[in-house]
């Protein structure tokens, strides 16, 4: 029901296409397939680099500043970073 956004589960008709539908746009999935959301008689097409390259070094310091004035978001990057040095990710 969530991606279809109908009481019935529909694999072929998602609620995002159906609003593309409506204003005559078109859309693009950030994704290797096209989630079910995007399904539907509207144009919708995936994009996905073919090349996902590391990030820099000093990313989560840049996202620590640009998070500092949401505490949902701080709280949520400071908790996965603790978490990380404890499995070894960073």
């Amino acid at each position: 029901m969530l991606e279809s956004g109908l009481p019935k589960a529909d694999a072929d008709s998602g609620w995002l296409n159906r609003a593309a539908e409506v204003h005559s746009a078109d859309s693009v999935a950030v994704a290797h397939t096209l989630p079910i959301g995007l399904r539907g008689k509207q144009l919708a097409k995936t994009w996905y680099p073919d090349l996902l390259r590391p990030a820099k070094d000093d990313l989560y310091e840049r996202l620590q500043v640009l998070y500092q004035d949401d505490d949902l978001l701080s709280g949520q990057l400071r908790g996965g970073l603790k978490k990380s040095t404890v499995v070894g990710w960073c």
